[in-house]
């Protein structure tokens, strides 16, 4: 916590105001800022005792399993964050789960660090008879997708695959991912307002959630 502390006195010296932050759950420096009481909201993450935007991650991740359930799938693996301190994709991971399985989806979890493990989890999922990789970004999806292409796994054919965020990258593959569309550019500007408001000494919610929206693409299929 010294370190904490040290780079709170530097923030603190009069160079900023506040700051907007996205960090795991209860990142010691966070937590020093908080009580410190130097302004800090938290974008992505909730945090405790900072008032936080994000998106409905529990909402999009049920519409996921919801669309994939619609198609026919009923075996998928849901490929999660290998950091299990984020705590918006624990709350992703823990939703599909729980909505796959009151719809009778049954379904392996991975947690992939790197591109051979993701190859394995393409591989194994085959084995192992799903149809469905939902992943928990589109960062995850498109490392996926570019596995299947290696591997020559087709898609949606062989295997159909999700992402989450609706984020543009540039990797050069195909940008029609079925994938939940979330408005960070907006939770992005609410979060600065909230940080101006709270400057001015005004009272701000704790937690402000966005809608977020299914947006099907080409990587999802029926299954027979």
């Amino acid at each position: 916590r010294s370190s904490d502390l040290d780079i709170v006195r530097e923030l603190a010296d009069g160079r900023i105001d506040g700051l907007v932050v996205s960090v795991p759950f209860s990142s010691t420096l966070l937590m020093t800022l908080r009580d410190s009481g130097f302004p800090v909201v938290s974008l992505v993450d909730p945090q405790p005792g900072v008032p936080s935007v994000t998106v409905d991650d529990a909402n999009g991740a049920s519409q996921i399993a919801d669309h994939l359930h619609e198609l026919g799938h009923r075996k998928a693996v849901y490929v999660s964050s290998p950091d299990a301190r984020i705590a918006s994709a624990e709350k992703r991971l823990a939703s599909f789960c729980a909505r796959a399985q009151s719809l009778g989806i049954a379904t392996d979890i991975a947690r992939p660090v790197d591109e051979d493990h993701r190859h394995g989890v393409v591989r194994q999922a085959l084995a192992n008879g799903a149809t469905a990789l939902a992943c928990w970004n589109d960062v995850s999806a498109y490392g996926i997708l570019s596995q299947c292409e290696t591997a020559g796994v087709r898609v949606p054919d062989d295997l159909s695959v999700t992402g989450f965020d609706g984020v543009p990258l540039p990797y050069g593959l195909r940008s029609d991912l079925t994938t939940i569309e979330a408005p960070w550019a907006e939770a992005a500007r609410l979060a600065v307002l909230r940080l101006d408001a709270m400057l001015n000494g005004e009272e701000v919610p704790a937690l402000t959630t966005l809608p977020v929206r299914l947006a099907p693409g080409v990587t999802t299929k029926q299954v027979s």
